[in-house]
């Protein structure tokens, strides 16, 4: 969509122009609503509630405008009470509008024909997939002589559409339903709709409960559908009417979209049916790229993380720790996260916006790190001891009393998380990675102890940069040269936990 958005707006165009092109460019007068570029829309009802209840909701739908309404069954007890619903519809609405039933096949074959048989007298214009079985539709046209719809049955295609779909040429497929986003692009997507229109079948563009954004451009692509049929139409000689509508209407269904002018305010009563104007859906994209920033900054503000400083003392050391915070504060879950030798907290920025509306997610810069100090008040050795109590000072000084936090450490921090997890009932759970509790062997340890002080006194006497690139030339790092990408794979151990 973006591609040809852009190649639209290079041109000074829209979607169906440009795919329609100006040597076929359909020429309309300015000023005349009758030829106002534009397509209809079909209204979806769920159909929760009594027939009376449901039936209330169509009339109101068709008060607004609306003339075809699709809605969903197979959702109660038996066949017979969605066709009492329909019943109620009739009764109420009466015959001058459109009614189709979608079915997301949930019918054996036996539950979809006893189904037929209670609405024959009610002029659906389609069943879209009755039934659960792919290789009985055909049947079933034949036998229930109600007109089939197919939606899902295009989701099992892959590659050759036109093959696939020609065993469904019968007359008893009124409609071919198309997801855009489903059958994988616009290209599969007209091509399955010339075969429909060839077929003398309604090609339909549907909605996968999409954005305003996506479903403005389906508006444009279904005018350019339209165009197609007509074009069919005139070669074939054939009489063109423009009798169906796009299953769009789940632009009703968005709580919040990501536009604020949506579709919702651009479709409206042309001659007697709800229609979406293809000047008006390009006229929303346009306000989506005017004002995207805007827009996507207030999706994204619950994962932007805030800094802040905590001064803790505890024992002979002060420290003033630099912390990072994301998610919303009042969130029961809270992760605490603690990085690795010379890393900080800014390490685990992409980790913490992604688990930001799950939990609170706050990262520390380690005492010697990044931003955070710490200070001897007296003689004491800085350990992994002496830097966990000041941690576990710090969560209970940014966290409440009864609250209990989960540690994610990494390497040196994976130690101070495995320590303080086993010497604190504020912790109640800890991913450990690349951490361990330490060497069994009593002669393996001082090894160990051996070559850390020998780097020490590297790191002392040669400064930082030396260091460094005497580290990240070791073995240790030779398969981890492409970034922390490893890391990722542990968020399933943080959802466990937080589960």
């Amino acid at each position: 969509m973006a591609i040809l958005n852009a190649l639209a707006a290079q041109r000074k165009s829209n979607l169906s122009d440009l795919l329609l092109g100006i040597n076929n460019r359909l020429e309309l007068k300015e000023g005349n609503s009758k030829n106002e570029k534009s397509i209809e829309i079909c209204a979806l009802v769920d159909c929760d509630g009594s027939p009376s209840e449901v039936a209330n909701v169509v009339s109101e739908l068709v008060e607004e405008g609306f003339s075809t309404v699709k809605l969903k069954v197979a959702r109660r007890r038996t066949p017979i009470e969605d066709a009492m619903i329909i019943q109620k519809i009739r009764e109420t609405v009466g015959y001058s509008i459109n009614i189709c039933v979608d079915a997301n096949r949930r019918w054996s074959y036996a539950e979809a024909m006893q189904f037929s048989f209670a609405v024959k007298e009610y002029n659906l214009q389609y069943v879209e997939e009755p039934i659960k079985a792919e290789e009985n539709i055909i049947k079933f046209c034949e036998e229930s002589g109600l007109p089939v719809a197919l939606d899902e049955t295009l989701d099992a295609i892959k590659g050759d559409f036109v093959n696939h779909l020609q065993k469904y040429a019968h007359p008893g497929i009124a409609a071919i339903v198309i997801k855009p986003s489903r059958v994988g692009d616009f290209e599969n997507t007209a091509l399955i709709a010339k075969l429909a229109f060839l077929h003398n079948k309604m090609a339909i563009v549907s909605s996968a409960y999409e954005s305003s954004l996506s479903l403005s451009m389906y508006v444009q692509f279904s005018y350019f559908l339209h165009i197609q049929y007509e074009n069919v139409c005139k070669t074939r000689n054939k009489c063109f009417h423009d009798g169906f509508a796009h299953g769009l209407g789940t632009y009703k269904w968005i709580k919040e979209d990501i536009i604020d002018q949506g579709l919702i305010n651009n479709v409206l009563k042309v001659g007697g049916k709800m229609r979406a104007s293809v000047k008006d859906a390009q006229n929303i994209i346009e306000r989506f790229s005017w004002g995207s920033k805007r827009l996507l900054s207030r999706f994204c503000k619950n994962e932007e993380a805030g800094c802040y400083s905590v001064k803790i003392d505890e024992g002979g050391l002060s420290s003033c720790f630099r912390v990072k915070e994301a998610g919303l504060h009042t969130n029961k879950n809270t992760v605490i996260f603690l990085h690795g030798f010379l890393g900080t907290s800014e390490d685990w920025a992409p980790i913490m916006k992604s688990l930001s509306n799950d939990a609170r997610t706050i990262s520390v810069d380690i005492p010697g790190h990044g931003k955070s100090q710490v200070h001897a008040k007296q003689e004491c050795t800085i350990s992994v001891k002496t830097i966990s109590e000041l941690l576990l000072k710090l969560i209970n000084e940014i966290s409440t009393e009864e609250q209990r936090v989960v540690l994610v450490g990494y390497s040196m921090g994976a130690r101070i998380a495995l320590h303080m997890a086993l010497n604190s009932d504020k912790i109640k759970g800890a991913v450990i990675i690349s951490g361990s509790p330490g060497l069994k062997q009593e002669s393996n340890r001082k090894i160990h102890q051996a070559i850390d002080k020998s780097r020490a006194k590297l790191l002392i006497s040669h400064g930082l940069h030396n260091f460094v690139e005497t580290w990240y030339s070791t073995k240790l790092w030779s398969r981890y040269h492409s970034s922390w990408r490893f890391l990722k794979i542990n968020l399933i151990w943080i959802s466990v936990i937080l589960s």
